[in-house]
């Protein structure tokens, strides 16, 4: 009897990695939210429909590995669909700042591979308005947040 392959099996599968260079290739090889071409690519089914090589051209998104991180963050599915990421700076801990524009809200915050580790919730209009703001505050505006995060975990232990 054979046994079933395990999902990372499957992804590589050779069947698999032909689909995933085509729609890097169809995407243009850049992150479809926020149009990075020099961090590392991942292909992501927006839908799971069996083998991942079956999967629909048009369920399949090419996102580069830190907005990948934000889409994989089932918490954050309640401001609705993902529309777009901002990116700003990544620091030396593998975290990076970005503003992430769902449907319903933007979302400033601090994320890593594993998602969304701190951040606040902003109005779309003023998410909207933020993306405009000089890169100097958003600089300051870090530092300050960031140093909040490192005052608040000394407290917590």
């Amino acid at each position: 009897m054979k046994q079933s392959k395990s999902y990372s099996e499957k992804l590589k599968d050779p069947r698999w990695q032909r689909k995933r260079l085509e729609t890097m290739e169809r995407d243009g090889w850049k992150c479809k939210f926020c149009g990075d071409e020099f961090s590392t690519l991942n292909v992501h089914h927006l839908e799971y429909t069996g083998d991942p090589w079956n999967a629909p051209d048009d369920k399949l998104i090419t996102l580069c590995e830190y907005c990948h991180a934000i889409i994989g963050d089932h918490d954050l599915k309640k401001f609705g669909e993902l529309q777009k990421v901002v990116k700003f700076v990544k620091n030396e801990k593998n975290h990076f700042w970005a503003v992430a524009f769902y449907e319903r809200a933007g979302l400033f915050g601090r994320f890593s591979n594993d998602g969304l580790e701190e951040g606040f919730v902003i109005g779309y209009q003023d998410a909207i308005k933020f993306k405009t703001v000089s890169e100097s505050w958003i600089d300051n505006r870090m530092r300050y947040l960031e140093n909040l995060i490192d005052i608040k975990k000394e407290q917590n232990g």
